[in-house]
């Protein structure tokens, strides 16, 4: 492993577990409560194949647009040289779409499209409950380690990109 490498507890970024792993890990924590103590999530009177159907609609919305948004970060990240697998970083990371909207836009996936898609989809509360642990996680831990990694390696132009595009997500590029 290089010095130009994110690094996972020596697998691949020095972060003690890797994203998707914890955004799996709650998933099926969120799955079990819902099985064991029903939290809905939306009103009684939205019940019956009707409901079914709208929360699958909206799933499908959620789900779509979730794919394209990390479609385009993986393409960008190719583009530019670099990978999301723990690869060598090879370049700045690029700034085109959705890189010139967040500096993170897999992480605005796991944490916007997927706790909330299957929130709607299982109409449970638990998904929403638990989507803070990884936010929190991800936004105090992993950001924070491949941050400095970047500073160290590109320190004026990583520092400008910083100061042009937001952590999280914004409507408007910079």
């Amino acid at each position: 492993m290089t010095k130009r490498q994110l690094s996972v507890s020596g697998f691949g970024a020095d972060v003690p577990i890797l994203p998707p792993i914890l955004c799996f890990a709650l998933l099926v924590v969120a799955f079990t409560f819902h099985y064991v103590k029903p939290r809905k999530l939306l009103p009684k009177t939205m019940t019956g194949t009707k409901s079914v159907m709208l929360r699958m609609s909206i799933f499908a919305g959620v789900v779509a647009s979730g794919y394209y948004f990390m479609t385009a970060g993986v393409e960008a990240l190719d583009e530019a040289g670099s990978g999301v697998n723990f690869t060598e970083v090879n370049g700045l990371v690029t700034d085109t779409f959705p890189y010139n909207h967040t500096r993170n836009p897999l992480y605005v996936v796991i944490v916007y499209f997927v706790f909330p898609s299957f929130s709607i989809l299982f109409d449970s509360k638990w998904f929403l409950f638990l989507m803070p642990i990884m936010f929190f996680y991800i936004d105090l831990v992993v950001i924070p380690s491949e941050e400095k990694l970047l500073s160290g390696l590109y320190p004026d132009d990583y520092a400008e990109y910083r100061e042009n595009v937001p952590r999280w997500f914004t409507l408007t590029s910079r």
